[in-house]
């Protein structure tokens, strides 16, 4: 049986390359991302824990096993500039999704 990854933000950029590597070296890739462009991908928001399970549950459905995790899925600041301007509204933004999110969801998926 094939090894299973999941890679999230894999839509583009870094998130596309690693899937592509991995599937290159034989794993079964799942990708899980806002929104699925293909049947091989999950929605997935790692921003809302409300959608963590539920991707986890359907790629296991569809592939048995989960045996690797790739967190690639972030978001970079919606407003940049001066960061004595810094608003506390946009830290916390940024840091539910790309701390608080990866956290749990890497917890999740060990469980």
């Amino acid at each position: 049986m094939k090894r299973v990854a999941i890679v999230t933000g894999a839509a583009r950029g870094i998130g596309a390359a690693i899937a592509a590597r991995l599937q290159a070296d034989g794993l079964t890739v799942a990708r899980l991302n806002r929104t699925p462009a293909n049947a091989d991908e999950f929605r997935f928001d790692l921003g809302n824990l409300s959608t963590h399970q539920p991707a986890i549950d359907a790629v296991v459905a569809r592939h048995g096993r989960i045996d690797c995790l790739i967190n690639n899925a972030g978001i970079a600041s919606p407003k940049r500039g001066d960061f004595l301007e810094l608003a506390p509204e946009t830290f916390d933004m940024v840091m539910e999704v790309n701390l608080r999110g990866t956290v749990f969801f890497t917890q999740s998926v060990a469980k």
